[in-house]
């Protein structure tokens, strides 16, 4: 039997598929054709379908090696033919088709050329090519591809969910749109002619963002990027980290640059205003030169070094390897990037406050949820919008913000306890733009919803477990003996300390300072941060993040093991021991000490000078992806110095137990040392994606 190794994930994802391809349409007259095929076949359609493909579900077909085709045509549910040679599938329809329905399930790994004179949409595949020319909507989702090329003459483009490929190509014409939720891999091209051009995130080594008159949003976009425009009324870069190429002629221009790498040009010369806008990093470590008819420096730059001549103006890291260079005909407005920027409330779009709006009735709806209510008391007092709440109880503590549309002012606090026989321990105390909040101390183990001006700061001293969801304070400060968990904070300052329980913080936590502490045996889980700084230390606790975008990073364990994944900016990581440390996907400037015994670190983008030590380490994994090589100098040290074969193509100067990599005399260095051994490999472009190198975790 033919084994593919393929996650849970991957299978239910597939199930998933199946279940709910099927759920829109109206099955008149339906033709079913089923073969045997390769597990690998190139399938060629040729059709006039609204065609939707998923994998054949792994369950009943573990072999992946059947093709089923439904098609409901009215009358005419004869024109489906299915030809079959050797590993070739060919499938043609009746070009007078248009409007019927077919779905098709093929092997999780089949190749697919598709010319459809109508819609198409792709989900879960695992191919080496995929490739679409359609005259209707192409959708995707969750594609893992080494090249895929969609072309639609006449309607949308729409990459749903992670698209990893070594290149994607996507082509509009007309008024077409393009919309890339999340991209990962080697190169993506996104083109249009009057259509516009929307991205949520792209991970690509190589981007370029082309269109002859449509507007484009494009968010986090890593790496070496290239964006043009002939014209259109707006482009927007929210969060640029890499080496920009912009020649732009869209009427208004805003840009946020967040890390710049080597040399960067754009220029805007038929715009008619350019806001650009500067991360902290970018000034402290990059030479820029910005010349404009109408130069514009925001008093955010007062406190920034810079020197002025009519027209032009230069900032920054004078003589710095990095270099940014911005000229147009129209005004340009500098300012400094706040932290807060891409969060903030007043910078929010109309959808965005409504989302904060059913965020904080969603929570509060499911905040009691759980809750048997045998006996209440509830008080509800009128409060400072931005009052500090000072809370010493014993509860299993829930705060929400109070509904928005019931109280729009922002001026109520709600508390309701269910406590036994004894519901009067609750005190409520209010001075001025305080609120003092007790309990009885043997109130243990009760439950307590507290609905709260959204603004509120939180003083919170708790011998039980705490939640907290959807605040936008300025400071939140929690000491607990029970777990504590998060959701979706925006602060400036949040301390978080549990003395026996374990800290997650879910969903999007922005802050200028982040700090969270366990004892014993006490776990940390980071979902995605943001913000200026943010620390995490255990004692014998794990810790893992998902995603962190501070400009300042430390975690920290005596005893525990940590998973760190998409770390960027600088980043300082100490173990005194653990079974193992795993890094994957860092950019950024890295400084390890660690005595884990087994060490994994997945480096994509390395800035500055970076050191790691791990004296202790029995086995250090090196994995370098081709930008570290290429922009970094790179020296090693092991008593037992491997060099992958995939490193054969890789000049380097081996001698002894020490060897030098990368590019001479770069400004970015890399230094590492071990005790233990030490295998250095280049990375791949699907590395992180690998299905052998999924967590447990992500498997399930």
């Amino acid at each position: 039997m033919l084994f593919l190794k393929v996650s849970r994930s991957a299978v239910t994802s597939c199930l998933r598929s199946r279940a709910l391809s099927t759920g829109r349409f109206n099955w008149a007259a339906i033709k079913t054709v089923q073969e045997k095929v390769d597990p690998y076949t190139k399938i060629h359609i040729n059709c006039a379908y609204e065609l939707k493909i998923v994998p054949y579900d792994l369950l009943d077909c573990p072999d992946s090696n059947l093709l089923k085709a439904t098609v409901k045509q009215g009358n005419n549910v004869d024109s489906l033919a299915v030809k079959i040679t050797d590993k070739t599938v060919t499938i043609t329809s009746d070009p007078s088709a248009g409007g019927c329905e077919c779905i098709l399930e093929v092997p999780i790994k089949a190749d697919l050329q598709i010319r459809n004179d109508g819609s198409t949409t792709i989900a879960n595949l695992y191919s080496d090519e995929i490739e679409v020319v359609g005259t209707g909507n192409i959708e995707t989702r969750s594609l893992r591809s080494t090249n895929i090329q969609l072309c639609s003459t006449a309607g949308n483009i729409a990459c749903q969910g992670i698209t990893l490929a070594e290149n994607v190509t996507a082509t509009t014409v007309g008024k077409g749109n393009i919309f890339l939720d999340k991209l990962q891999g080697g190169s993506v091209s996104a083109t249009t002619e009057a259509g516009n051009i929307s991205v949520n995130a792209s991970y690509s080594n190589r981007s370029t963002f082309q269109t002859r008159d449509g507007d484009m949003e494009l968010k986090s976009i890593h790496k070496d990027s290239s964006v043009r425009s002939n014209g259109g009324k707006s482009l927007t870069m929210k969060g640029f980290y890499g080496t920009l190429n912009a020649d732009v002629g869209s009427e208004n221009v805003t840009l946020q640059l967040s890390e710049m790498v080597g040399t960067s040009s754009i220029k805007a010369m038929a715009t008619k205003t350019l806001h650009l806008n500067l991360a902290e990093t970018v000034y402290d470590t990059s030479s820029i030169k910005v010349k404009s008819t109408q130069l514009t420096l925001d008093s955010s730059m007062d406190d920034k070094e810079h020197r002025r001549d009519g027209n032009s103006a230069v900032l920054g890291k004078a003589e710095a390897e990095n270099t940014l260079h911005v000229e147009t005909n129209g005004s340009v407005v500098v300012r400094k990037m706040s932290w807060a920027d891409s969060f903030s409330f007043s910078g929010m779009s109309q959808m965005e406050q409504q989302s904060a709006v059913t965020s904080c009735l969603r929570s509060r709806a499911l905040s009691t949820g759980r809750f048997n209510w045998a006996a209440i008391k509830t008080v509800q007092e009128k409060v400072d919008p931005y009052t500090k709440i000072h809370i010493n109880c014993a509860y299993e503590l829930k705060i929400v913000p109070y509904d928005l549309l019931d109280c729009p002012d922002s001026n109520l606090l709600k508390a309701t306890v269910k406590q036994g026989s004894n519901v009067d321990s609750l005190a409520v105390k209010i001075t001025d733009k305080t609120v003092t909040i007790t309990s009885d101390p043997s109130a243990g183990g009760c439950e307590c919803i507290l609905e709260v001006p959204i603004k509120a700061d939180l003083q919170i001293r708790n011998d039980g477990s705490t939640t907290i969801a959807n605040l936008y304070s300025d400071e939140i400060d929690v000491v607990g003996t029970g777990n504590i968990e998060t959701r979706s904070l925006r602060s400036t300052n949040i301390q978080l300390c549990s003395t026996a329980g374990n800290i997650a913080c879910q969903g999007i936590t922005l802050a200028e300072n982040v700090t969270a502490t366990t004892v014993g045996k006490g776990n940390i889980f980071l979902d995605k941060l943001q913000g200026g700084s943010v620390s995490a230390t255990t004692e014998a606790g794990n810790i893992s993040v998902n995603a962190s975008y501070s400009n300042r990073s430390t975690f920290q364990t005596r005893d525990g093991d940590m998973e760190l994944k998409s770390i960027h900016k600088d980043c300082t990581v100490r173990s005194n021991g653990g079974k193992s440390l795993t890094m994957k996907g860092f950019y950024g400037t890295l400084n390890a000490d660690v005595g884990s015994e087994n060490v994994t670190l997945q480096l994509s983008e390395m800035v500055g000078t970076s050191n790691i030590k791990a004296m202790a380490t029995k086995t250090l994994h090196l994995n370098l992806a081709e930008t570290v090589y290429d922009t970094s100098s790179i020296k090693v040290k092991s008593t037992q110095l491997t060099l992958d074969c995939s490193m054969d193509d890789k000049e380097h100067r081996r001698d002894g137990n020490s060897a030098v990599l990368g590019k001479a005399e770069a400004e970015n260095t890399l230094h590492v040392e071990t005790n233990g051994s030490l295998v250095v490999r280049k990375m791949s472009w699907a590395d992180s994606f690998s299905f052998s190198g999924m967590s447990q975790m992500e498997q399930q």
